[in-house]
């Protein structure tokens, strides 16, 4: 029972592993769903895993560089698992903050931040990336984000 446990959570530490290599590469950040008006969108990142120690309530955890920063993130599966992952104290050199990032598609992820003036429709701030800038018409039937439906947004002025 011991060693099938050890072997439960080994193998979740590389599934996490795993998955962060598909949020890697050049990202849009096309939107952002949030109550703060302050916001920007439209920038180009360079996301890639970054070897620079993270952690969350004192475990190791897996970082990603965004562009110059690197965030420590926590891979979610569904919405339902965001404000979880996001209750989680996690740090990397001194930056305390979490992220939770959720692969839509292979051509889209939302990156999930606490925010500051939350509201109960705006829980959270959602930042919605894309390899590539989509139309209007593609963001508006994008399959997959129903929970950001409805919310404020801000989109980014390329998007056409």
């Amino acid at each position: 029972m011991f060693k099938a446990l050890i072997l439960l959570v080994s193998l979740t530490t590389v599934l996490a592993e795993t998955d962060l290599h598909k949020f890697e590469g050049e990202w849009y950040h096309v939107a952002t769903y949030s109550a703060a008006s302050d916001l920007h969108t439209c920038d180009l990142f360079n996301i890639t895993l970054n070897g620079m120690p993270c952690e969350c309530e004192g475990r190791p955890a897996s970082g990603l560089k965004f562009s110059m920063v690197t965030l420590p993130v926590i891979v979610v599966k569904d919405y339902s698992e965001v404000e979880a992952a996001l209750a989680r104290n996690c740090t990397t050199l001194n930056v305390m903050k979490t992220m939770a990032v959720r692969l839509v598609n292979d051509n889209f992820f939302v990156a999930y931040e606490k925010c500051y003036k939350c509201t109960e429709k705006e829980p959270n701030t959602a930042n919605l990336m894309a390899k590539f800038l989509p139309s209007k018409k593609e963001l508006e039937s994008l399959e997959g984000i129903d929970e950001l439906k409805g919310r404020r947004s801000m989109t980014c002025y390329l998007i056409q």
